[in-house]
């Protein structure tokens, strides 16, 4: 009981040392800012998706534990600048949101009501089935996943007559819904809080490494994970079309199952292709 009550404070702890982090930083200046109040980008590339078991005797179909498996993803993102600092200690807000149709790896439940699934279904027929495990690893199963959030950019790193990347810390709270083909049930809830650093302008704007704790009912045993997530954005600032790679990390350190995802593409600026 202890262990839970400890990891509910997780996120709040991170962001309090975040706070504590600007107040010891109210000398450095403002760096201009010049991204646009409105952003919207649309995406499209692959995944790289792997899904790691420990506990293998949970599973009907304990042979797909540790496989890497690729497929096309696609999706948007927008942000909204909340506010305009009038001095340059004032934290910057953002609202944002995005949606991603592609893949996931997690774990569905094979009792009860749920033995006849599609993919429990799908799982009891591999060669090494067991029919009588109480789980099911899925993988490349279609899903459709929407993240909205709120994100604080508390101070810059660097001083304003730094001609670099403009490295800003922030915090976010985030939550999100995805929806998996074939599992049944309800959709599944993903929320986190994270602070991290990002990258606001240069040939790597948008960079960002980030991390977080929170829920994924995709993981049935362990629901409570750390999120770790670094994506990066290469390209002028005035580009409409840049790459990207991402990474992402969702683990509970324990004895539960662990993903890593890594996504590359292109990110389009859907106002300067409009322009």
């Amino acid at each position: 009981m202890r262990n839970r009550s400890s990891s509910r404070l997780l996120p709040w702890v991170l962001a309090l040392t975040c706070v504590l982090l600007v107040d010891g930083t109210r000398a450095s200046a403002q760096v201009a800012d010049d991204r646009e109040d409105i952003e919207i980008t649309v995406f499209t590339g692959i995944s790289i998706d792997s899904f790691a078991a420990q506990e293998l005797r949970k599973y009907i179909n304990k042979d797909d534990s540790g496989d890497v498996r690729e497929q096309l993803v696609a999706g948007f993102d927008f942000s909204y600048r909340i506010n305009k600092p009038k001095s340059r200690n004032m934290p910057v807000f953002w609202l944002y949101g995005e949606t991603v149709h592609g893949v996931r790896s997690g774990e569905a439940n094979c009792e009860g009501e749920n033995q006849t699934t599609e993919l429990c279904e799908t799982a009891r027929l591999e060669p090494a089935a067991d029919p009588n495990a109480p789980l099911a690893i899925f993988r490349k199963a279609t899903t459709l996943e929407a993240f909205f959030g709120l994100r604080a950019e508390l101070v810059n790193l660097r001083s304003a007559d730094d001609p670099g990347a403009a490295p800003k810390l922030y915090v976010k709270g985030q939550l999100g819904l995805l929806t998996v083909a074939g599992r049944g049930g309800d959709v599944v809830d993903m929320h986190h809080g994270g602070v991290g650093v990002l990258l606001t302008r240069g040939p790597f704007r948008d960079s960002y490494f980030e991390i977080g704790y929170g829920t994924n009912g995709l993981f049935l045993d362990n629901p409570r994970r750390w999120k770790v997530d670094g994506f990066l954005s290469m390209g002028p600032d005035d580009a409409a079309v840049r790459p990207f790679a991402q990474m992402t990390v969702d683990a509970d350190f324990k004895d539960g199952p662990d993903s890593i995802q890594s996504y590359f593409g292109f990110d389009i600026d859907v106002r300067k292709i409009w322009k």
